[in-house]
C-alpha cells in the first residue's frame, strides 16, 4: 500500500492510454530498470555504450507522462541511472502490472494487456532485448578460413517472462533455441534480420552491431534491415 495516496502535494503528471510507446517502456523497466520504494523508478544503464540509448529513454518518458528524467553517473561503475519520482507514476505503473522488489524473486512476467496486443508485445520485446538482451559477433576459424557470425541473446532469471518472450517470437515466426531456461538465442543471421525487421531496436548499440557486421557480409537473395526499418534485397 502507497503512503498517503491523496496527499494534494503531489506534482502533476500525465497519465497516458496504453500504447505502443508505453509498452516499450514496460519492456525497458523489467529489463534494466527498478521499482523498490513508493515514490520513484530507477533505470540503470552502461554510461558509455548506452549513453544515447539513455537520452531515448528521457524523450520516451518525457512524451508519455510529462516528467523530467534526474541523471546520476557512478563514473567506477561506468554506470548512469536514469530516476524518475512521482508516486502517483509508480501507482500508475504498479496498476497496469509492474511490481515492486526484486524481480527474479517475484518472478515478474510481461502484463496481459500487453501480451493480448500485437503491437504492444513487438514493443515490450524491443524494450527488454534493447536492455537485457544484445547483438554479439562471434570469430571462429574453420580450416583456416576465418568468420565472423552475427548472434542474438537475451537473458532472464524469471521464467514467466521467459516464457512470455518465447510466446511472442513464436507468434512472429521466429526461429530460436533455448539454453537452460534462461538464454534465448537467435543464430541464424537471416533470422536476426527478421527479428529486427519486426521489433526493430531503438538502443544505437544494437543497431550498430548488425550495420557494421553488414558491411563485410555480401548477400544476394538474403533480406536486409537498414536504417530506415525497410526490408530491401
Amino acid at each position: 500500500m502507497l503512503q498517503y495516496p491523496k496527499k494534494s502535494h503531489r506534482k502533476h503528471v500525465r497519465t497516458p492510454k496504453h500504447s505502443v510507446m508505453l509498452a516499450e517502456l514496460f519492456g525497458i523497466i523489467m529489463g534494466d530498470g527498478s521499482i523498490w520504494n513508493t515514490h520513484q523508478f530507477k533505470i540503470s544503464l552502461n554510461s558509455t555504450s548506452d549513453y544515447n540509448y539513455a537520452l531515448y529513454i528521457e524523450t520516451l518518458i518525457k512524451k508519455l507522462f510529462d516528467v523530467d528524467t534526474g541523471f546520476m553517473a557512478r563514473k567506477k561503475e561506468k554506470t548512469l541511472v536514469l530516476s524518475v519520482s512521482s508516486t502517483t507514476i509508480i501507482e500508475y505503473l504498479l496498476k497496469n502490472g509492474l511490481v515492486f522488489g526484486n524481480k527474479i524473486k517475484n518472478q515478474i512476467d510481461i502484463p496481459t494487456w500487453i501480451k493480448r496486443n500485437k503491437y504492444y508485445s513487438r514493443a515490450v520485446v524491443r524494450g527488454l532485448t534493447d536492455t537485457d538482451g544484445c547483438l554479439y559477433l562471434h570469430n571462429h576459424e574453420i580450416k583456416g578460413k576465418k568468420y565472423c557470425n552475427l548472434g542474438y541473446c537475451f537473458v532472464s532469471y524469471s521464467l514467466p517472462l521467459l516464457y512470455s518472450m518465447i510466446e511472442i517470437l513464436n507468434n512472429n515466426k521466429i526461429k530460436y533455441k533455448i539454453e537452460n531456461n534462461k538464454k534465448i538465442y537467435i543464430y541464424n543471421a537471416k533470422e536476426i534480420t527478421k527479428y529486427l525487421h519486426v521489433f526493430d531496436s531503438s538502443n544505437e548499440r544494437i543497431k550498430n552491431i548488425y550495420f557494421n557486421w553488414l558491411k563485410n557480409k555480401k548477400y544476394n537473395k538474403m533480406l536486409i534491415y537498414d536504417k530506415s526499418n525497410i526490408l530491401i534485397n
